[in-house]
């Protein structure tokens, strides 16, 4: 089931690409940093502190209110060595990595005039988590599928450069312990234009 999944979102991924490029058409640009809160289970939460995020990816629009974007994020967040000490864990130090690539669905203002524009977005990809450099007994790298969505906010600050801010809920769908955190973030996008012009 997964990798029928990840088929079909790498063949829409690439449906949409060409269908802009027959039409010289470019997509939106953007990168965002922010930081990662782990929200469960209780052992992610209990050993590990916030971190960070870095994440970009490419935005096509379907309509003014509806776009479609392929993504990557990229999550670390370290032991929260307070509560390790406390506690008879095997987990010896380092930080736990999480990796997601995935294909987005935004609605909403999503192409703002003038003031703050707001929209919703959800997405679907393929989820892992890297615990390579912690000392756990179970430690390793961990794959399957992930789902994010959330609420964000976007500006434009001249014709082509904005910028938006988002808060989303994620979840690595790990067997009997899915992953959850809150990535809030903070990013910039470029719009290079109709390439006819």
């Amino acid at each position: 089931m997964k990798k029928i999944i990840c088929f079909y979102l790498a063949f829409l991924s690439l449906q949409i690409e060409n269908s802009f490029s027959q039409n010289n058409l470019s997509p939106t640009i953007f990168f965002n940093s922010g930081i990662s809160i782990p929200y469960g289970p209780s052992n992610f939460t209990k050993y590990w502190s916030p971190g960070f995020n870095l994440g970009g990816g490419a935005e096509f629009l379907i309509n003014p209110s509806l776009a479609l974007q392929p993504y990557f994020e990229y999550n670390t967040m370290p032991v929260n060595k307070a509560k390790l000490n406390t506690s008879v864990s095997k987990i010896v130090g380092g930080n736990v990595s999480l990796y997601t690539v995935s294909l987005n669905f935004k609605a909403g203002s999503i192409t703002p005039g003038e003031g703050l524009g707001m929209y919703v977005i959800g997405g679907l990809g393929l989820f892992q988590l890297d615990q390579s450099s912690v000392g756990l007994s179970s430690g390793g790298t961990i794959k399957d599928l992930g789902i994010h969505t959330g609420l964000g906010i976007i500006d434009k600050i001249s014709d082509r450069y904005g910028v938006f801010a988002e808060f989303k809920y994620a979840v690595g769908l790990i067997s009997g312990k899915n992953a959850q955190y809150i990535p809030i973030k903070i990013g910039i996008y470029f719009e290079p234009g109709d390439l006819r012009k």
